[in-house]
């Protein structure tokens, strides 16, 4: 029952036996294997963006720095963008962006004033899904 199929003997197997006896998988089967636990690895950890921190509304002093900052997960990374009352934001002196590699994303508003007064929202987005998360500036004016 070595290499060609008798009857009742099993038919042959894909395990062939090294020099030494001990049974291995042929390097076809081990590479798809590989191949088919990679993908389904790959398929189980896709997911669509969550927020693990998440900002509050914030209160500053007119002329001061505000800052949200919270912690976004997803797979595949998600792509992040900031709005202010639902219309992106652009970076510049003024609204500076943060990402890290451990997922915290920033936003920083140097100089509040009154007119920055608006809702503010992290949008994050991948293959999978959308999430965001959204929360008030209030700038307080001194004697005011």
């Amino acid at each position: 029952c070595s290499t060609s199929f008798h009857p009742g003997c099993d038919p042959p197997s894909p395990i062939l036996s090294s020099s030494h006896g001990n049974q291995r998988e042929s390097g076809f089967l081990s590479s798809l294997k590989a191949q088919l636990i990679r993908e389904n690895e790959t398929q189980q950890e896709r997911s669509k963006p969550e927020f693990l921190r998440k900002f509050d509304d914030i209160e500053v002093i007119e002329g001061s720095a505000a800052k949200f900052v919270c912690t976004v997960s997803g797979n595949p990374d998600p792509d992040i963008v900031w709005l202010v009352d639902g219309e992106p934001i652009k970076e510049s002196r003024r609204f500076r962006m943060a990402y890290t590699e451990d997922n915290q994303c920033t936003l920083l508003i140097m100089d509040a004033s009154e007119a920055d007064e608006a809702e503010y929202t992290c949008k994050a987005s991948n293959s999978m899904g959308e999430s965001q998360h959204a929360a008030e500036l209030i700038v307080i004016t001194p004697g005011a």
